[in-house]
């Protein structure tokens, strides 16, 4: 189930992607494979999950993609201003989360049917997959040092992908700020457990199995581990506020025409999506 998460959280960003078009186009497919990874599902649930994600996709093309692509076309617009303004930067934060919790609701009805339909082994598959990915995650990150490595890496990979090389300062800003405010894994593993506990006591009730899976889908934030959810809220703000302060007066011309031809390439791109028959 997280990683239907996973790839609608794909799906909004697919902005951020070289090719969203190509991402779009194997979407499902990329769903069906990470939920049987998780659920080892048969044949006719692949079936049926393929059937009811091509509904799903269909529709956020037609109705969630025209509203992605207008706000990434006013934030190209407003970034060509010398200085952005911080209330700017939050309503912006704050439409995107929006977005995001509303392309997660669009599956709602296909988690739940996949979700009515699994079988004790298959509960149990996932709870033995989701421990062999904790222990994983707790393993990479043992040394602090290679957590802080992979922390620096992820912000640096997406800076760039959106405004090109970062200079050697550039690129000393995001490591401090990366150090100053490292990923919570732990609380990302204790989430997952609690979730995965939630998720595995509602299996011998299929009206608590619905109204769990509707729940997560429809805010994924109800369901997370309190002191995990004020832990990532906690890192937005301190990101968004590094983003506005720190890193946007250090761009050069160079780097702030890269985002403006960004960000209108990738609108582009899904406004044609959404324009498929």
């Amino acid at each position: 189930m997280k990683h239907f998460i996973f790839v609608i959280s794909s799906l909004f960003i697919l902005s951020s992607c070289s090719r969203s078009d190509i991402m779009f186009s194997f979407a499902d497919n990329i769903i069906v494979s990470k939920t049987d990874d998780f659920f080892d599902l048969t044949r006719q649930q692949k079936k049926e999950l393929h059937q009811h994600l091509d509904t799903d996709l269909a529709r956020i093309r037609k109705e969630s993609l025209p509203t992605i692509v207008k706000s990434l076309r006013e934030i190209e617009a407003h970034t060509r201003q010398e200085k952005i303004e911080a209330p700017w930067v939050a309503q912006k934060f704050e439409e995107f989360q929006t977005q995001s919790k509303s392309l997660t609701l669009e599956f709602q009805k296909t988690a739940v049917q996949l979700s009515l339909s699994l079988q004790p082994e298959q509960f149990n598959h996932l709870e033995k997959e989701m421990r062999e990915e904790i222990h994983k995650t707790e393993k990479e990150n043992r040394d602090p040092s290679d957590s802080d490595r992979k922390n620096f890496k992820r912000y640096q990979n997406g800076l760039e992908m959106w405004f090109g090389g970062l200079s050697k300062d550039q690129k000393e800003k995001v490591k401090n700020f990366s150090t100053t405010h490292p990923f919570p894994w732990k609380l990302q593993n204790a989430n997952r457990e609690f979730v995965l506990t939630q998720f595995l006591e509602s299996k011998k009730d299929p009206e608590k199995i619905k109204a769990f899976v509707s729940l997560f889908f429809q805010d994924y934030e109800a369901v997370r581990l309190p002191a995990y959810k004020k832990a990532v809220d906690a890192n937005k703000i301190a990101f968004r506020t590094f983003l506005m302060e720190t890193f946007w007066p250090s761009l050069n011309e160079t780097q702030k025409k890269n985002l403006s031809k960004n960000l209108l390439a990738r609108a582009d791109e899904l406004e044609k999506l959404s324009q498929r028959p």
